[in-house]
């Protein structure tokens, strides 16, 4: 399924980029144009026609339950994902590698994603219950779902970073009510149909068991998507192809069924409605409660399939590739919407769509199966820091935000003195060492961070990571230090972080900090720190921050046009998130001849 208007702006994209190699160096604009590459179509690659049928430390705020004490930390790695938990082996190998078997059915399909080692794994973390998932306290800073009713609500936590993609779930099924007043009515209308002259109880619906496997492969999938093929897409659709995802079956010969209807989807529909198309294509539904009425992942699964695998008129289809080509173009989705022309009519379809039989999809076992997953039982100290990773952001969000002190605040100041606590009860890890360097100079602590960077050097004076924190303090002490001495503290802090990008010039992080060493003192950023930014955001293509780096960064050298192809997923994709909100304001702000019509948030 070639989308035609996406395949021809992402030429319009590449000429304006080959105009500008005049500027740079060729090396840079090659890598961003890879970095800035538009999917030539957000749907499979083939429009194939599918057929029926010790105690140790866990880092937490005050007042929260206690999250996985006294766990057996285990981790699984393939080519494409690290999955953490503390179930059996058993489980732990079979969910990494059902998950590295989506990423390489995803690969095939959307032709992106099959080479090993460009983006950075995902890590996705397995809590053992939804009580301690919900005691991790993590806010949704630059992802969401839905918005669902709260059956279908947060049920996964996923947050795209600069140091590689986090996605957090429980291992516990989620239990669906379907006695909603919706379904009492309805089966009442079904008794008097049936001659019962009124309806005083009608029958009892047992809940409906949504697998947290399902869960897993739909938040994979997604992740897949804003990875491998970073484009705007809209929020429904993101849903929908989590949803077209989550009921994926593996065989043990290797082939993959997927696509298909998920359990039940009759019965949802049953007790919770359809929603309004109309509110869910123009993004109405995203800021009116009741536009959002009969919103879930099972409307989104039949949503997604309407337009992605049935055998929908050719007109139909057109209209979406439309639609979602003038959502990558930023246009507002309520004027996008107006492709599709009869908004009744396509209720109408859709609708009567979920009552046919609905088709799934299969791919043949490839002729490669892939590794197995290599499991490892983790170090007391690693094991601890594994919950306290994943909530990193949501600790320290209160500060990178701006918000006012208070609760948050403290909140903040708490957990790092927890994160203390458990640096020095290892004093001699450097993993411990250097997840406490981050999280302090990423609060401002740069003296502390400069210290827990040392501490790791003195044992290890080549490892990149603590190179990449000492020069990233180095640079802050730099900046808000004496303006005589600036010069000299900049250039040793830039060796420092040169150092660290010889030794791993995978690394985004590292990159990262080189350009912001450049951009933090108000210097203009050489030619050499743009092409690691353009390399570091090809390594984590969903993260915003990086982005947003670059964009600003290419409005100040006068590239107001490039800038925004840079930013398109963050300033119109599926996501709030506060970078969003950035890049609106620097556009807002930028000289006349950036100024473009679509800024808002769709």
């Amino acid at each position: 399924m070639m989308d035609r208007a996406g395949r021809e702006t992402g030429t319009q994209a590449g000429t304006g980029i080959a105009r500008r190699r005049r500027k740079w160096g060729a090396l840079a604009w090659t890598a961003l144009s890879i970095c800035l590459a538009a999917p030539a179509s957000a749907q499979p690659s083939a429009r194939d026609r599918p057929h029926t049928g010790s105690s140790d430390i866990v880092v937490k705020a005050p007042g929260e339950a206690p999250a996985q004490e006294k766990a057996d930390w285990k981790r699984a790695e393939t080519d494409h994902v690290t999955v953490f938990s503390t179930g059996g082996e058993d489980e732990l190998r079979r969910v990494a590698s059902d998950l590295e078997q989506l990423h390489r059915l995803m690969a095939r399909l959307y032709l992106q994603g099959s080479s090993e080692g460009k983006a950075l794994k995902m890590q996705v973390i397995l809590m053992d219950s939804r009580d301690s998932f919900q005691a991790m306290g993590l806010r949704d800073l630059r992802s969401q779902e839905g918005p669902f009713p709260r059956p279908f609500a947060q049920q996964h936590y996923y947050d795209p970073r600069e140091s590689g993609d986090v996605l957090v779930i429980a291992r516990s099924d989620q239990t669906i009510d379907l006695n909603t007043s919706r379904r009492f009515s309805s089966d009442c209308d079904a008794l008097s149909a049936e001659g019962a002259d009124f309806c005083t109880t009608a029958p009892r619906q047992l809940p409906l068991i949504r697998p947290w496997e399902a869960i897993l492969a739909g938040a994979f999938a997604q992740h897949f998507m804003v990875t491998y093929l970073p484009a705007a897409y809209p929020r429904w659709y993101l849903d929908g192809i989590g949803a077209l995802f989550s009921s994926v079956d593996i065989k043990r010969s290797g082939a993959i069924d997927y696509a298909a209807p998920p359990a039940g989807y009759r019965d949802v529909y049953k007790s919770y409605g359809y929603p309004q198309i109309t509110d869910i294509l123009t993004g109405r539904y995203l800021g009116e409660a009741d536009g959002a009425q009969g919103w879930s992942p099972y409307t989104a699964w039949l949503m997604t399939h309407f337009f992605v695998f049935s055998k929908t008129k050719g007109e139909r289809y057109d209209q979406f590739q439309r639609y979602m080509a003038a959502i990558r173009r930023g246009t507002p989705p309520a004027e996008a919407a107006a492709n599709f022309g009869d908004m009744p009519a396509l209720q109408r379809e859709i609708v009567g769509y979920a009552g046919h039989d609905v088709a799934y999809s299969h791919a043949k076992a490839p002729d490669t199966p892939p590794p197995a997953p290599v499991v490892t039982a983790l170090s007391p100290a690693a094991a601890a820091l594994v919950t306290a990773r994943a909530e990193l952001d949501s600790r320290l969000s209160s500060f990178a935000s701006g918000d006012e002190a208070g609760g948050q605040e403290t909140g903040r100041d708490r957990w790092l003195a927890r994160l203390h606590e458990l640096t020095e009860r290892y004093p001699t890890d450097a993993d411990a060492q250097l997840f406490a360097a981050e999280a302090e100079c990423r609060s401002g602590r740069i003296a502390e961070c400069l210290g827990s960077a040392e501490r790791v050097l003195s044992s290890a004076p080549d490892d990149a990571s603590a190179l990449t924190w000492k020069g990233i303090a180095l640079a802050d002490q730099a900046i808000v230090g004496p303006a005589s001495a600036r010069p000299a503290r900049l250039a040793e802090a830039r060796k420092t972080i040169e150092r660290a990008i010889a030794l791993d010039s995978q690394a985004p992080l590292p990159a990262i900090a080189y350009f912001e060493s450049f951009v933090g003192a108000n210097e203009p950023v050489p030619e050499s720190a743009m092409q690691a930014m353009a390399l570091a955001i090809q390594r984590v293509p969903a993260a915003p921050a990086p982005r947003l780096d670059l964009g600003r960064e290419l409005i100040r050298e006068g590239e107001q046009e490039l800038a925004r192809e840079v930013l398109a997923p963050v300033l119109y994709g599926a996501y709030d998130s506060p970078e969003r909100k950035a890049a609106q304001t620097l556009f807002a702000t930028a000289p006349a001849n950036a100024a473009h019509p679509s800024t808002s948030a769709p």
